[in-house]
């Protein structure tokens, strides 16, 4: 694969959701009429943005670049650049009765606390038979709805030309390196925050590879080694919790934390990864240190590892027995020692 991609021959109908998406800027920049609404929490609009270089005309310009073939939709989220968690949950939810084939997103949070709402909603979408491509975050955080097992979660780093299998074990599923593009190539004579690349530009890019190849799986194996330490799980400054006993009660004490608005993300090797339910399964200390930086928004780690795994050289903070002691009481327990 170059690194200028091929355009997708794909002709089935592609939504994009973004903010503030000018439909006749799109036209004038990629020569395709795209057809628009605004979609907010109280209806949905024909969208009306003045014809400006918003993130969202960009992204759906590169869509249509990609996808020449395709009927795309642009889909703005909200009234302005800010769009709300609502506004976003409005617009994949109205998206589910457009008979859409496969939606790009390059928006999102970082933060759990916001992200059961956003996570039911893209759930909803995909169920209807609609393939999900969304951006990560640019530096990396976890991101919802990307995370979810229902969509596919891009991200952009530095490396040589290419498109990759990431982790996908941890919903990080694909890697995108350097690329070109024309539309880019145009932008950045005058402007050069579009020499850069980042991930909600990379998002129709790796659609267009991954419908090339035929499906993630069938992606080239990322090729660099990112790799952790325990030293780097001694310098990060999130209470780890190491829980001894039967888990069972374990997601009714994470969400007492919820409900106090603490992020609370449970990881193992003895469970499979969840983020909807923020669990993770991680299977060495070395795993859960290389996996650190993408978590550096949560408020509380628990951890569950065995000896074999090195659990006995495990940093943690708290060490708490599920058994011995009431929810309530383990509970305040944290609390206090990390208040």
């Amino acid at each position: 694969m170059s690194d200028h991609g091929v355009p997708s021959e794909f002709q089935g109908r592609i939504a994009v959701i973004d903010t503030q998406i000018s439909a006749p800027l799109v036209e004038s920049l990629s020569g395709k009429r795209v057809p628009a609404r605004t979609v907010t929490r109280s209806g949905v609009y024909k969208s009306g943005f003045p014809d400006q270089l918003s993130h969202g005309t960009v992204c759906t310009a590169l869509a249509a670049e990609n996808f020449p073939k395709a009927e795309l939709l642009a889909v703005s989220a909200g009234l302005d650049s800010r769009a709300s968690v609502e506004d976003v949950c409005a617009a994949l939810s109205w998206c589910s009765s457009q008979n859409i084939d496969a939606l790009f997103m390059s928006m999102g949070v970082t933060q759990g606390l916001d992200a059961p709402m956003l996570c039911k909603a893209a759930q909803l979408l995909a169920a209807g038979g609609t393939s999900l491509f969304c951006a990560s975050s640019n530096n990396g955080l976890l991101t919802f709805p990307a995370a979810c097992p229902w969509a596919i979660n891009i991200w952009q780093g530095p490396y040589g030309a290419g498109v990759w299998r990431y982790k996908p074990q941890w919903g990080m599923d694909v890697a995108v390196g350097d690329f070109s593009s024309s539309l880019l190539e145009r932008l950045g004579k005058s402007d050069p925050i579009y020499r850069q690349r980042t991930t909600s530009m990379a998002v129709s890019f790796a659609a267009a590879e991954i419908m090339r190849v035929g499906s993630v799986a069938d992606l080239p194996k990322f090729p660099f080694s990112i790799t952790g330490s325990k030293g780097d799980l001694e310098e990060w400054n999130i209470p780890i919790i190491r829980i001894l006993g039967e888990r069972g009660n374990l997601p009714l004490l994470m969400n007492q934390f919820l409900q106090e608005d603490y992020w609370a993300v449970f990881a193992s090797p003895n469970i499979e990864t969840n983020w909807p339910e923020m669990r993770v399964q991680v299977k060495s200390i070395s795993e859960l240190a290389s996996l650190m930086p993408h978590l550096q928004k949560i408020n509380l780690l628990f951890l569950e590892m065995e000896d074999e795994n090195g659990g006995s050289d495990v940093p943690w903070d708290l060490e708490v027995n599920l058994d011995a002691e009431p929810l309530s009481v383990i509970f305040q327990k944290i609390k206090q020692a990390f208040s």
